[in-house]
């Protein structure tokens, strides 16, 4: 059976103990420690192997997202009662972003979505950065280097990778599977492509080439599009 270590951060004791109760109630999740900073949590992970945090954001001497940031391998699953965060949830690939007060039935959403994550990652070990995605009946494991471009179709998305003449089909939407990508080599340069940012080969004024396919290039995103491109 899973068995996913977890530990929850929350400077909130009712919020706190809240949480480690619905932990307690989802079977394939193990509540090794809480904590009522960031700064213990850090801690506490430098000698102890972890798989899920559940995550406060507003904490006094460092907010949970810049904790967040600092995390490498570790699934989040925000718990906060701040909604004008959500986007930077999705920045740092957080699993779930859940709103307080949380009710249990939303709480173990969030926890399913976490099982499935950990399995996939079992199935599949990494070698380079890679992501998992379904397709169909598929699972597929992409190489990150091996992504040209993305391209958001409403409730799915086309990815177009360069060992493939079709592109892969998945449901999601553009924002949710930008936000698990790096976003040093991943980047949004039009409200319908997010493209990867090492296969430019030409930046001109509406466009961008990828080899032989161009991208149109949104007015919104020009100006940071220009300036991470002469960083490189």
């Amino acid at each position: 059976m899973t068995e996913i270590k977890c530990i929850a951060v929350d400077d909130e004791p009712l919020a706190l103990e809240l949480i480690a109760y619905n932990i307690k109630r989802v079977p394939f999740l193990k509540c090794v420690a809480t904590f009522n900073s960031a700064i213990k949590a850090n801690e506490f992970l430098k000698n102890n192997p972890i798989d899920l945090v559940f995550l406060d954001i507003q904490m006094p001497e460092q907010s949970g997202m810049e904790f967040a940031k600092e995390l490498n391998k570790i699934m989040v699953i925000f718990t906060t009662a701040f909604d004008k965060y959500a986007m930077e949830g999705f920045e740092v690939a957080a699993v779930d972003y859940l709103l307080k007060p949380i009710v249990f039935e939303r709480f173990e959403k969030a926890c399913v979505k976490a099982k499935e994550i950990f399995e996939l990652k079992q199935f599949f070990p990494e070698e380079d950065p890679v992501i998992i995605i379904r397709s169909e009946h598929r699972v597929i494991k992409l190489l990150l280097k091996n992504i040209i471009y993305i391209e958001g179709l409403k409730d799915y998305v086309k990815v177009f990778t360069i060992d493939s003449e079709k592109p892969i089909l998945t449901r999601t939407n553009l924002k949710g599977i930008t936000g698990l990508l790096p976003q040093q080599l991943f980047k949004r340069v039009h409200k319908s492509y997010t493209i990867n940012f090492a296969k430019i080969t030409t930046l001109e004024t509406d466009s961008i080439c990828l080899g032989k396919t161009r991208i149109p290039l949104g007015d919104a995103y020009k100006n940071q599009v220009k300036k991470d491109f002469l960083k490189k």
